[in-house]
């Protein structure tokens, strides 16, 4: 009896470890050429998306200006479609609508079909080259800590609960 319900605890747990491997897509970095673009330039993006079966990505930039105290407010929203290069990177090119007098930056989403699921995938800010704007490129909630999937899930209480109860189990029997 005791062999089975270690057998059953170690099946549990690795059916959840199998889980934990089939993550969802994720956005490792983006870059831009030119790094800083102009308005109103052509910008190529080209996005480092991961994930299990990636079927399409899309993606839309907003142009943007920052509002002191109340965040962004964005202007334009621009729909491309991506694909994938010879180096296993995301890559489009899109024409920038806005002109100097209202944005300062784009701000990027991804939308990743992943094995017949989308997911939308936050790719920071890109700052605009307005001449004196020197602020940092693509800043990636995932670059600054800033992610909430960086966090433990429920899979470590699971785990940690089936150990707990096979040490009452072994206990008892001794």
């Amino acid at each position: 009896m005791r062999k089975i319900v270690i057998l059953m605890v170690c099946l549990l747990n690795l059916i959840l470890l199998v889980n934990i491997v089939l993550a969802d897509p994720q956005l490792n970095s983006i870059t831009t050429e030119p790094e800083n673009p102009e308005p109103l330039a052509e910008v190529t993006v080209i996005a480092n998306i991961t994930g299990d079966d990636i079927l399409e990505v899309r993606g839309i930039v907003s142009e943007c200006i920052d509002k002191e105290g109340s965040g962004s407010a964005c202007f334009n929203n621009i729909n491309f479609d991506m694909s994938l290069n010879s180096n296993g990177l995301y890559e489009s090119t899109i024409i920038l609508e806005d002109d100097e007098d209202r944005s300062d930056h784009i701000e990027w989403i991804f939308y990743v079909n992943d094995s017949g699921v989308e997911y939308g995938l936050e790719g920071g800010k890109t700052y605009l080259d307005l001449g004196n704007n020197n602020q940092n490129n693509n800043e990636n909630p995932d670059q600054n800590n800033n992610s909430e999937e960086k966090t433990p899930g429920f899979e470590l209480i699971l785990i940690l609960g089936a150990i707990f109860i096979g040490i009452i189990y072994y206990k008892r029997k001794r």
